[in-house]
C-alpha cells in the first residue's frame, strides 16, 4: 500500500503538489488561525481531490480550533457535504474509542500536543495530554500532530527535543505499529526515521516560522 503523508499546509493546501497513492493522510493544522471559512476551503479542496485515492484520512492540529467542541457538528456537517471518501480519525477512532480498518490495517488518531498552558483541545497542558495518551489504542497505523520525544522533534526558538515522553512510552509499546505520522515541529518535516520495525514520519511542508512552502509530501511503502 502507498501511503501519501503531509501536515501543516496551514491554508497553503493548494499550492501543494499530491502524489497519486491508495491512502492521502494529513496530520493536522490545515488551518492557520482556525477560523471557519479556513476549514471549509480546506474541506472543499479534499473533497476536489480525494479521488484519486481509495481513502483519505485526517485528523485536526492545534491550529485547527474550528474541529472542537463547540463547533463540532458544524464541523461534521461539512465534512459529510464536502467529501465522499474522507475520514476524520478523531471523529471515527479517538472519539469512538476504537480503530478504524482498511485494507486489512487498522488506524487510529490522536490530534492532542502539550503546551505550557491550555490553549484549546488540541493543544492543551502537559499534565492533561499525558493524561489523554492512554486513550490511543493499539493499531498498526497511528496519525497523531505532535511527535513522540526523541523523534524528529527538535525545534523551536532554542532548538530542543519538543516531543511528548508520555507518548513515546505509549506508542512504542505497541505490539504491530507499522507507521507513525505527524507533524507540528516543521523545523524537521519531510524527515522518515525508525523505531524497530516502525517508520516514524514528520511530514510537515512549511517551514517556521514565516509559513513558506519548503517540503512535499512524503510517499511511504507499507507491505
Amino acid at each position: 500500500m502507498k501511503v501519501i503523508v503531509l501536515s501543516d499546509t496551514h491554508n497553503q493546501h493548494r499550492k501543494v503538489d499530491l502524489p497519486k497513492g491508495d491512502v492521502l493522510i494529513h496530520c493536522g493544522d490545515f488551518t492557520l488561525n482556525g477560523e471557519e471559512y479556513e476549514c471549509l476551503d480546506f474541506l472543499k479542496w479534499l473533497g476536489e481531490v480525494e479521488s484519486n485515492y481509495a481513502k483519505v484520512f485526517i485528523i485536526p492540529g492545534n491550529h485547527d480550533a474550528y474541529f472542537t467542541s463547540s463547533s463540532r457538528l458544524l464541523y461534521q456537517d461539512a465534512l459529510k457535504k464536502y467529501t465522499k471518501n474522507t475520514v476524520d480519525l478523531w471523529l471515527e477512532t479517538y472519539l469512538k474509542g476504537q480503530v478504524y480498518m482498511f485494507d486489512g490495517y487498522s488506524f487510529f488518531g490522536f490530534p492532542h500536543t502539550p503546551f505550557h498552558r491550555h490553549i484549546n483541545d488540541f493543544f492543551t497542558t502537559l499534565e492533561k495530554h499525558d493524561s489523554l495518551v492512554n486513550n490511543i489504542l493499539d493499531c498498526n497505523i497511528l496519525v497523531s500532530h505532535g511527535p513522540p520525544y526523541g523523534y524528529l522533534d527538535v525545534g523551536g526558538r532554542d532548538m530542543n527535543n519538543l516531543g511528548s515522553k508520555a507518548l513515546k512510552d505509549h506508542v512504542f509499546s505497541m505490539s504491530d505499529l507499522k507507521l507513525m505520522a505527524f507533524g507540528h515541529i516543521h523545523e524537521q518535516g519531510g524527515k522518515i526515521t525508525r523505531h524497530k520495525d516502525t517508520q516514524i514520519v514528520n511530514a510537515a511542508v512549511l517551514d517556521y516560522p514565516d509559513y513558506k512552502l519548503v517540503g512535499k509530501p512524503l510517499e511511504i511503502i507499507l507491505e
